[in-house]
């Protein structure tokens, strides 16, 4: 695993760099060889395992155009007219810490170590897209830890020792490999050829990994210390269902998922890892990957009418099978920032934190008064 260092150049000074060059209107937030960039979303929000920290992707289109329509369709369709880049918000101080390190917007790109003491990240710059780099907040140095490939869905295992990764190998096949390796020595270990690029999970020990294959039809349970794999789920053949948005309970006894048909609607399914019993746990009509399993149960998105910004922001016990509201209105990408607080996106540009005992909605970023 190499650590190349690159020093992190920060939004500050790339302002200042446009007024030196006299630019007669600045309307924008930076500027990028004479190009105009406009920041429009925040995207993949990311608590730290302390919470202390919030780490994003802020984007911003070039040119003009409609603001939140542009800024999507570029993402998939003109992917040069676009700029990711990571920043992170102290939650204590309220600081916004911003850089122009490129982040590549898959499902999930960057995770944090354990100890919250850095980050890893996909790479979205075009000299080393897809590479995986780490990233100090702290220190504001980023240095490269696993070169050339395709890399997506970063994550430590839960004690730091290794780190998982999925890799393309076949780009024409859309085949990619679960990859473990051991952090600092290596080598690598391929835990499967043909895995979704974002549905895998360590348990909580790190001694196992949860993966949905390639096709989308199957769970299946990797021993990190034996090698073995076995299959814990099957979608039935007749349905034609996919599976989608892997998560793990937080005591580590039972992996839900959402069995979906095509028109994306279906239930959301609960496996006890000890017993190896299924049961859904409830439905969802939202074509959409954004479930959360924390302490207090299992938050998602949900339609809340038939408009495409009606939702709202669900809290499932499966304890009690009880479902509640928490928060309606354009939502997504809601994830858990302690054990009472969830992180949400309202677009384009705004992260609240809600707090599930009071019902209370905190807009921590940006700032009133804040313009970013």
């Amino acid at each position: 695993m190499k650590r190349r260092r690159i020093k992190v150049r920060t939004l500050v000074a790339i302002v200042v760099m446009a007024l030196a060059v006299a630019i007669p209107v600045i309307v924008v937030t930076w500027t990028i060889h004479a190009v105009t960039w406009r920041f429009e979303l925040v995207m993949r929000p990311t608590p730290s395992p302390d919470g202390s920290r919030i780490a994003f992707v802020a984007v911003s289109i070039r040119g003009p155009g409609p603001l939140v329509q542009s800024a999507l369709h570029a993402l998939h369709v003109y992917p040069r007219t676009i700029d990711a880049q990571l920043w992170t918000l102290d939650r204590e101080t309220g600081r916004l810490s911003t850089t122009t390190l490129e982040v590549d917007l898959d499902r999930s790109p960057m995770a944090w170590r354990p100890d919250s003491s850095e980050l890893v990240f996909v790479s979205g710059s075009q000299d080393d897209l897809w590479s995986l780099h780490g990233f100090d907040p702290e220190a504001q140095v980023s240095w490269v830890l696993v070169d050339g490939g395709r890399h997506w869905s970063p994550s430590y295992s839960p004690d730091g020792a290794y780190l998982g990764y999925v890799r393309m190998h076949d780009w024409a096949s859309w085949r990619a490999a679960l990859v473990i390796e051991k952090v600092g020595s290596g080598p690598e270990t391929v835990v499967d050829q043909h895995v979704n690029l974002s549905g895998w999970r360590w348990t909580r020990d790190g001694s196992r990994v949860i993966f949905v294959d390639g096709d989308m039809q199957r769970v299946f349970e990797y021993e990190i210390a034996g090698g073995s794999t076995r299959q814990l789920y099957s979608v039935a053949a007749s349905h034609g269902d996919v599976l989608r948005s892997l998560v793990l309970s937080p005591d580590g006894k039972s992996i839900g998922f959402h069995e979906s048909d095509d028109s994306r609607r279906g239930p959301f399914m609960r496996i006890d890892l000890e017993s190896d019993s299924t049961m859904t746990l409830f439905c969802c009509d939202l074509p959409s990957h954004d479930f959360v399993w924390g302490e207090a149960g299992i938050s998602y998105i949900d339609w809340d009418g038939e408009e495409p910004d009606s939702t709202r922001l669900v809290l499932h016990d499966p304890s009690t099978r009880a479902s509640r509201i928490l928060a309606t209105g354009w939502l997504r990408e809601p994830t858990w920032l302690s054990r009472t607080e969830i992180v949400v996106i309202r677009p384009p540009k705004e992260l609240c934190v809600i707090d599930i005992e009071t019902g209370t909605e905190t807009r921590v970023f940006p700032l009133e008064g804040e313009t970013p």
